[in-house]
């Protein structure tokens, strides 16, 4: 059994002893547990994390780390990881999104619905201005029609008579 190292030098070369040896496993020489500040100031130096205290939003989640604050410094008597608790919060959110998702979708077909009927009426509306328009342009066309038939009849009428007097010379 080896000495407990007693300085951050002793540890380091307990643990390249332990690499040159051949070990393949990690061994924890840090006699302090992890707690959740460890872990998010880990994340932080190592992963750039920025912090996440103020942006929860989720109820369950606010409640699912206060539990766990409370179980690290050792209130509850609970020094353990709650995962049963871990396991509803994580059920409670999918939930959520689930619901969420779902609430989104609903309204993405109701907006498409709204679209296509609004579209058909768009189109009818649109067909019927159009036979409007037509049916006023074939009623000009036939008044214009009517009026160069009564000219033509006026001309018809006028070269006969011209026709008569020029006979009498």
């Amino acid at each position: 059994m080896s000495p407990t190292p007693s300085t951050e030098q002793d540890k380091q070369q307990q643990q390249q002893q332990q690499t040159d040896n051949g070990a393949t496993s990690l061994v924890c020489l840090d006699p302090k547990p992890e707690t959740l500040e460890s872990i998010f100031e880990y994340l932080k130096t190592e992963q750039q994390l920025t912090s996440i205290e103020n942006e929860i939003d989720c109820e369950p989640l606010l409640k699912f780390k206060q539990t766990c604050e409370e179980n690290q410094k050792g209130r509850n008597g609970n020094s353990g990881f709650d995962w049963v608790q871990f396991e509803e919060c994580y059920q409670i959110i999918f939930n959520e999104y689930y619901t969420n998702t779902s609430e989104i979708i609903e309204q993405m077909n109701k907006c498409d619905e709204r679209s296509k009927i609004w579209m058909e009426q768009y189109l009818t509306l649109d067909r019927d201005r159009s036979i409007a328009r037509l049916d006023k342009s074939e009623a000009w066309i036939s008044g214009k029609n009517a009026e160069l038939d009564q000219m033509a009849e006026q001309f018809k009428k006028s070269i006969e008579s011209i026709k008569k007097e020029s006979k009498k010379f």
